[in-house]
């Protein structure tokens, strides 16, 4: 019997994809905290500047999760 969705592994990927742009998203923020909190105690440098990376990490895999999660929902 011929599979009716075709499409349905690739949705199955992106159901994976997903949970990977949910776990990031929900992890950032907590790293981003403690290196900002590191570079108020300490002054390094360094520490804001991983933060800001971190900051345009999460502003990326935000959008990518949204696109994904979208394409999942309705595809």
């Amino acid at each position: 019997m011929p599979n009716p969705n075709p499409l349905l592994p690739l949705s199955a990927l992106g159901i994976y994809f997903h949970a990977i742009y949910i776990t990031l998203t929900f992890g950032l923020p907590v790293a981003i905290g403690v290196m900002l909190w590191k570079y108020w105690k300490t002054g390094d440098k360094d520490f804001y500047k991983a933060a800001r990376l971190m900051t345009a990490v999460l502003a990326v895999n935000f959008a990518l999760g949204a696109i994904n999660g979208t394409l999942v929902e309705f595809g």
